[in-house]
């Protein structure tokens, strides 16, 4: 039985869909995955942080279960980084000695790094551009920890297939390989029509035509001008509905500047249930603002609409044009655009084969392209 271990880029958090733990949750029956863990601390203040660093640095190595996984935990510091790497990586060592692990998935490649005399193959994982160049001493410091690992590294693998390109260009790495963020596609397709019913009812949205966006509203969505579009979409479709699933910041603006019968902010909602909530909208939008960021994300949500079966409308993000899906309309944000768009998507029917295209999306199948990688891969 091969053993793999996944370093996530964030430590297991509620409401939080990491990829690595995705992947790990995920691994084929004759895998045995193991998911390192740390602590995420709901208070940033500095008191908060600095009591979660040294519960962390001080704790006893041990495996443990969280929900689905069989969780990790060592002694890890946080800070200062020049020498959280050594340290983390000199802790881990015996773990992964004793345990026989065949495989290191790394997606904290500034919190450890393995060199080349080691005994178990090593893969880095990319989950986002790690790093804006000509950014500052923190970023610069993030570029050279990537240059060295995917210098160590077996494989590198990536969300998507603009950051493969990075990947190769900026940094060099010779063995890249797309493997996309991804879906339960089974519990999409287990959502019962109660489950949708329920929700528009709260709302008191029924028989309305919902337009939806579900996911964090950071300063990267253009809040304001979906509310533009929607306006005019009234116009054409009067039975519209915008709603926004997700927190953010600036959510208590976005309330008082936009929210009304027809307008809806609803913050964050259980994550069990999140299916339901791509299943109540009758069309997905992806309002995100260009730049080298979103350009190369993996737009999950995207695949969560497609999985419900309901169209989306996106901007011209280079990934989501990659992606080539003929239920996806990709446009630059102008509201006419968006408009005439969204007036098409109200009389769209879905093409079952499509439901065929998407397995690939599949949080099963990308876990066992991902154990061919490792055994395909040598040391």
């Amino acid at each position: 039985m091969k053993k793999i271990l996944f370093i996530p880029h964030h430590p297991l958090c509620a409401g939080l869909k990491l990829r690595l733990a995705e992947m790990a949750r995920f691994m084929p029956a004759d895998v045995d995955a193991y998911l390192l863990n740390w602590t995420a601390s709901a208070d940033r203040s500095f008191s908060g942080r600095a009591g979660a660093a040294l519960r962390d640095l001080f704790r006893i190595s041990r495996v443990r279960s969280i929900g689905p996984w069989k969780v990790l935990e060592i002694p890890i510091m946080h800070r200062p980084l020049f020498l959280a790497g050594a340290f983390n990586t000199r802790m881990l060592l015996p773990m992964i000695k004793k345990l026989n692990i065949d495989c290191v998935v790394n997606g904290s490649y500034y919190l450890f790094s393995f060199g080349l005399s080691r005994t178990f193959k090593y893969i880095v994982d990319i989950a986002d551009l790690p790093a804006l160049p000509n950014s500052g001493a923190f970023e610069s410091f993030i570029e050279r920890a990537v240059k060295r690992e995917v210098r160590c590294a077996d494989a590198v693998t990536v969300s998507s297939s603009v950051l493969a390109d990075h990947m190769k260009e900026y940094y060099g790495a010779k063995r890249v390989e797309f493997l996309p963020n991804g879906a339960d596609l089974k519990r999409f397709r287990q959502v019962k029509p109660e489950a949708k019913d329920e929700i528009l009812g709260r709302l008191g949205w029924q028989g309305r035509w919902v337009i939806g966006y579900i996911g964090n509203l950071g300063p990267w969505v253009d809040v304001q001008f979906m509310i533009e579009v929607f306006h005019e979409v009234k116009k054409r479709i009067p039975e519209a509905a915008l709603l926004f699933v997700g927190s953010g910041k600036a959510i208590d603006e976005y309330r008082r500047a936009y929210a009304n019968n027809d307008v809806v902010f609803l913050g964050s909602v259980p994550p069990e249930n999140i299916e339901a909530y791509f299943c109540a909208c009758d069309c997905g939008v992806l309002p995100n603002k260009k730049s080298l960021f979103q350009d190369m994300a993996f737009h999950i949500k995207v695949i969560e609409f497609a999985a419900a079966q309901r169209p989306v409308i996106s901007s011209d993000l280079e990934e989501v044009k990659r992606l080539g899906l003929s239920c996806v309309t990709v446009l630059s944000l102008e509201i006419e655009h968006w408009v005439e768009a969204l007036v098409r998507a109200h009389t769209m029917r879905w093409d079952v084969s499509l439901d065929k295209v998407l397995d690939k999306y599949d949080w099963r199948e990308i876990s066992n392209r991902l154990v061919q990688l490792i055994v395909n891969y040598g040391t």
